[in-house]
């Protein structure tokens, strides 16, 4: 029997701590407070979204923003900010009984900035004619998944994933670099216990910052 999945909104949102601090009504104190502090905030939407037992695909599109306010003697400002989007799609099918494959393609456009400034930097903006068009970047890649489930018996199951395969790079957008991810499961089979014992390692090669 195939199952389908079909979800059509989707929301999620993250931040820093930092974010939670900024309170203070004094524009010096709050500027002073903010040096050396990393401030970052994250939405992801999903749009249609369709899964079954053997493919599956998705649209979304997601907003980050990270600031960074370094050095109080000759002020900086890193600002890192862009909208990303695009699709998502996969497939797996059954290679021999004890191996299944699956593969993967997502097409992602970025479009944003990722500038340090000093304050004479920002000075140097305000008194000369500039468009914001001149600060912006788009980049896209296609970027490529494969994954593996080697289950010998009925009461093991070894997997590899490998993402982002040879890294999708933006330029001075940033970095999605390749991941490689291994997990086993084990579903006992001792009569009255009914339960899967499972460990993952994500990110094998500590490729993640």
């Amino acid at each position: 029997k195939t199952s389908y999945l079909v979800e059509a909104l989707g929301f999620g949102a993250a931040f820093s701590q930092n974010l939670l601090s900024i309170g203070s009504s004094d524009e010096t104190k709050l500027i002073a407070d903010s040096f050396g502090k990393d401030y970052f905030a994250e939405a992801d939407f999903s749009g249609l979204s369709f899964y079954s037992s053997s493919i599956g695909f998705t649209f979304f599109e997601n907003g980050i923003i990270h600031v960074l306010i370094d050095n109080p003697v000759i002020p900086s400002v890193r600002l890192k900010a862009f909208l990303q989007s695009g699709f998502a799609a996969g497939t797996a099918f059954k290679y021999s009984d004890a191996l299944d494959i699956g593969i993967g393609v997502k097409q992602v456009t970025r479009k944003g900035i990722n500038k340090t400034w000093t304050l004479s930097d920002v000075i140097s903006l305000l008194d000369s004619s500039f468009s914001s068009d001149d600060l912006i970047t788009e980049t896209s890649a296609t970027i490529f998944d494969i994954g593996t489930l080697f289950h010998p018996g009925k009461s093991k199951q070894f997997a590899i994933v490998i993402q982002n395969i040879g890294d999708a790079d933006f330029g001075e957008l940033g970095v999605i670099p390749m991941l490689i991810n291994l997990g086993f499961a084990t579903l006992p089979d001792n009569e009255g216990l009914n339960f899967t014992f499972a460990v993952d390692y994500q990110d094998l090669t500590n490729a993640q910052e």
